[in-house]
């Protein structure tokens, strides 16, 4: 493994190809079909089934796809995630891959405030269940409807120590245009920095949320009915809910935005 070629992408369309080979070969040495229409059918829409309420993570070597994971909302209430689709190239394994996509779900659950994290496997998921004990997850009865799995787990989380974010590091850490990343959460509201270059978003109305820009680096417009508003480095804008609105790039920003957890937006709608 080369360091400097690996590199952590959330999802995209464009990755489905490489995801339905990858899927296809992990399967294969298992025994299994991958079937779209059925058991793997949370893999045929990853935007609705994981992105709405969690993330899809996809781990490439250069332009290789080696692994996935992803994390779902599975109990809103009581804020518990779930870990899915822990994948890993059957030739690539033994290099580490598994465990850096493991401890990046669970970071993310840990950073989203969800209060338990909650994954299934089989027996035969040697891997899988090592990365889990040692860990500190613990067995529990099954608690999803999944007829294929047969080893059920969870973990508490316990998120009480104080963690520092400088906006600019997570900004320029960004690998990707239009990827929102989660650098914390407060009182139900995700704070995620983004970078865009020249787009300008389709007019969208959040009903149920306030949204806030703060821009770290750059300069926007931001479009109301009332018109458009500059927005440059250091500056912060607050969108009531209700409000028909649309950014404006012309060139590189970074922003952090806050919003309520669930909130749409242009990654998780695909628009």
């Amino acid at each position: 493994m080369n360091p400097k070629a690996i590199n952590l992408r959330t999802y995209d369309a464009s990755m489905q190809p490489a995801i339905k080979l990858l899927y296809t070969r992990c399967f294969r040495v298992l025994g299994w079909d991958f079937d779209l229409q059925n058991r793997h059918a949370d893999l045929a829409n990853i935007p609705d089934e994981y992105q709405k309420t969690g993330q899809f993570w996809c781990l490439y070597d250069g332009e290789t796809l080696v692994g996935t994971v992803a994390i779902r909302n599975i109990d809103t209430v009581g804020r518990v995630a779930e870990m899915k689709r822990l994948y890993v190239d059957p030739d690539r394994q033994g290099e580490g891959f598994g465990k850096l996509l493991f401890e990046t779900a669970l970071q993310y659950a840990r950073d989203s405030g969800f209060k338990k994290i909650c994954a299934d496997t089989r027996q035969d998921r040697s891997a899988s269940r090592h990365l889990m004990e040692s860990h500190g997850f613990h067995a529990v009865p099954q608690y999803n409807d999944n007829d294929f799995a047969e080893m059920f787990f969870e973990l508490e989380l316990q998120n009480t120590a104080l963690r520092k974010v400088n906006l600019k590091e997570s900004a320029n850490a960004l690998q990707q245009l239009g990827t929102y990343t989660r650098v914390g959460t407060l009182n139900g509201n995700m704070l995620n920095v983004v970078a865009v270059e020249n787009r300008t978003l389709d007019f969208h109305v959040h009903e149920a949320s306030d949204e806030l820009f703060y821009v770290i680096e750059g300069r926007f417009w931001l479009e109301t009915e009332d018109g458009l508003t500059e927005m440059n480095e250091g500056e912060l804008i607050i969108v009531p809910k209700g409000t028909r609105h649309r950014p404006v790039v012309t060139t590189l920003v970074k922003c952090l935005l806050i919003e309520l957890d669930g909130t749409l937006n242009a990654q998780n709608t695909g628009t």
